[in-house]
């Protein structure tokens, strides 16, 4: 087939799909027609005014002088460059340019989304996310890395081109915390506690140390206990729910009665403090057992004989991990 005929073919395909509403998702080879949002902003551009593709590696960027260019768009020569500082810095200081358009009819993200996804159809908020979701991947795969979230300059970057895109953005759980610290920890409802405990998990983490607590009560009911005896051997590495979380050198011992019940009552500390949808930390739980558990002391036991939250805490944030909830 001839080069002509084929751009004949091309050129009334386009307008097909121009006609039925499509519209070009930046200067990609893809449309897309938003027929989910009637007020979506590509009903209104018309067909005349849609922008061609655009192929980075065939277009031309010597149509002006290099200093012609670099004076007139410095967030697209930023682009080209991949001057990330240079682009960040601009933007924060003029956030209309994301809309400034080239001698080639092309905004910064137009071009930004064509040099980095190579013309797959990506858009610079999805690679940005996806430069996020990698960076977090590789930290949480470091056993030894503690991930303390995304940088706020790539925060307040992802907030930018979403209200640029005109995408509704959840506001902070926390309101005292700035909008975009929402990415913080890749939370998108704005419903996480701290930015990073969903609902889904809270409601996870809530029924695993209720249920906890109920096994590790029903399993010790079930032993015939001797008082001031230790419980059978190999009671607590093959017979206790929740037993393998228990530190070997101690369940490798003698254990006694009040040890496995003052475990239990750690669940009921962080089941309760769950539930009154307060902050999980070790303090919290620490006050909730003094508090829940005032006259008992099989708590105080459990600490004295090497017991830690930690071990409770392990035991629910593991079973909660692997946990199929539907509802």
């Amino acid at each position: 087939m001839a080069e002509a005929e084929r751009s004949a073919i091309s050129a009334g395909l386009l307008h097909v799909f121009h006609r039925a509403g499509f519209r070009r998702v930046a200067r990609t080879n893809w449309l897309a027609l938003a027929f989910k949002d009637p007020s979506h902003p590509s009903h209104h551009l018309q067909e005349s005014n849609d922008p061609t593709s655009f192929d980075m590696d065939e277009a031309s960027f010597d149509a002006l002088p290099p200093g012609d260019r670099e004076r007139r768009f410095p967030f697209h020569s930023a682009m080209v460059n991949m001057d990330t500082e240079g682009a960040l810095a601009y933007i924060q200081a003029n956030l209309a340019s994301i809309h400034q358009k080239d001698d080639l009819n092309c905004t910064p993200l137009h071009v930004a989304a064509e040099i980095v996804c190579n013309n797959r159809g990506d858009t610079p908020i999805s690679l940005l996310e996806q430069h996020m979701r990698g960076d977090r991947d590789f930290a949480t795969a470091l056993v030894r890395f503690c991930w303390t979230g995304h940088s706020d300059e790539t925060c307040q970057t992802l907030m930018a081109l979403k209200l640029a895109a005109g995408q509704q953005v959840p506001p902070p759980s926390d309101p005292s915390m700035p909008a975009w610290s929402v990415f913080k920890y890749d939370c998108s409802c704005g419903q996480c506690s701290s930015g990073w405990l969903s609902p889904r998990m809270h409601k996870r983490l809530y029924i695993c140390a209720d249920t906890a607590a109920s096994l590790v009560r029903d399993a010790l009911s079930f032993q015939e206990v001797v008082p001031r005896r230790p419980l059978p051997p190999g009671f607590v590495e093959y017979e206790l729910p929740m037993g393998e979380f228990i530190p070997l050198d101690i369940r490798g011992g003698e254990v006694f009665q009040s040890y496995i019940k003052g475990y239990a009552e750690v669940f009921d500390a962080i089941a309760s403090v769950l539930k009154k949808r307060e902050k999980l930390t070790l303090q919290s739980i620490l006050e909730r057992t003094s508090s829940q558990y005032r006259e008992s002391q099989y708590v105080g036991f459990y600490l004295s004989k090497g017991g830690l939250v930690e071990h409770a805490l392990n035991a629910v944030i593991h079973n909660a991990t692997g946990m199929n909830l539907i509802t």
